[in-house]
């Protein structure tokens, strides 16, 4: 028997470009494009109902293994004062999914140093959903998608010209971070333009970033 998979998935953080990675995985692992089509719901959460979110996420997938859910914003119902009975249901609705669903719950945050340590904004270890996270014994996981620091931003856009089939030399990569600061989303453009630019035969050079970004 196949070990189960994590049903509901937390991404949370402000980094579009690793959020978007990431849901790219998830469409992959439905199959050819029109497969992964036919077996998304995509849904807001500021306009996103118990019963809207209950309908998708039980829906069974059509000749695929999982129904991919994902809901952006996906706390909005739920934030604020009031809301205690809202979040029960929600969390009894989590608990009772099933293996053919992924639930990617999106949820904006981001990371403060405090105390001298990165903690989370709104996800800390004290919220109520990653207390039943913590009590989900598997049926949760979540993602940290936090842009990375201006200091971090040299060795992210290195990683990233390799992970597109090129390379960057280190001071191409400084130049770039001074003109994108942690920008990540255009740190991928300019990224993808320059190495075409070189034709993917050569290291970008900081020449290079000064003649093509602005």
């Amino acid at each position: 028997m196949s070990e189960e998979k994590p049903i509901v998935y937390l991404l949370r953080g402000d980094d579009r470009e690793e959020i978007e990675s990431k849901l790219s995985d998830f469409y992959q692992r439905l199959g050819t494009p029109d497969m992964a089509e036919m077996n998304t719901t995509r849904l807001e959460g500021k306009s996103t109902s118990l019963n809207d979110l209950r309908s998708a996420a039980l829906a069974m997938p059509f000749l695929t293994e999982r129904r991919l859910v994902i809901v952006e914003d996906a706390l909005a119902p739920y934030n604020g004062p009031g809301k205690q009975k809202a979040r029960e249901d929600l969390l009894s609705l989590l608990d009772s999914l099933p293996q053919t669903t992924a639930l990617v719950l999106l949820i904006p945050d981001s990371r403060s140093y405090k105390r001298g340590e990165w903690v989370w904004e709104t996800l800390t270890k004290n919220h109520w959903l990653m207390k039943w996270v913590d009590s989900a014994k598997g049926h949760a996981y979540v993602y940290d998608c936090s842009l990375p620091t201006d200091a971090e931003m040299i060795n992210w856009t290195r990683k990233k010209a390799v992970e597109l089939g090129g390379s960057l030399s280190l001071d191409a990569a400084k130049v770039l971070a001074e003109y994108v600061g942690n920008n990540t989303q255009r740190a991928t453009r300019e990224i993808e333009k320059l190495l075409t630019y070189v034709a993917f035969q050569r290291p970008v050079d900081d020449d290079d970033v000064h003649r093509l970004t602005s």
